[in-house]
């Protein structure tokens, strides 16, 4: 039989085994997490990185985006101020425009009943001269007035 010695030296001799499989495997697990975690964090930075660029064009673009717009804003200032100063001004050339049609056609309403007074009396003035010729024809005077050649003027009345 063996020794209590011996077992007990081959029992720890099993266990040392043991101690360094698990030693073994721990390393291995430690080494596949550290790759992992390296892995991902190499991931992670890749991905930061993308993010700083594309965060850094989108300010750029929008600081560009906001120049252009100044621009644009400053540029129809520009055009709107001399809009809304002539839209001020054309109120007023309308009105001016309006009192001077109205004044015209004061003028030529005036000017066309001075126009039907003068007719109305050279309507009466030819029914009056018509009366004369009418009141000659019949006794048959040889006068221009009284051929109706016209050659004259009626006499005022």
């Amino acid at each position: 039989m063996r020794s209590g010695a011996q077992i007990v030296a081959q029992e720890l001799d099993r266990m040392d085994e043991q101690v360094r499989i698990l030693d073994q495997e721990s390393q291995k697990v430690q080494e596949s997490f550290a790759s992992t975690m390296a892995e991902r964090l190499g991931e992670t930075k890749h991905w930061q990185a993308r993010q700083e660029a594309v965060t850094s064009q989108l300010h750029e673009t929008v600081q560009s985006t906001e120049a252009r717009s100044i621009h644009r804003e400053l540029l129809l200032d520009k055009e709107i101020v001399p809009l809304n100063e002539q839209d001020k001004r054309e109120p007023k050339n309308h009105e001016i425009s309006l009192n001077l049609l109205k004044q015209r056609m004061l003028e030529h309403q005036l000017a066309e009943e001075a126009r039907d007074g003068e007719i109305t009396e050279l309507k009466a003035m030819g029914q009056t001269f018509m009366g004369h010729v009418k009141g000659k024809g019949k006794v048959s005077d040889p006068t221009p007035e009284a051929s109706g050649a016209g050659g004259g003027r009626p006499p005022p009345p």
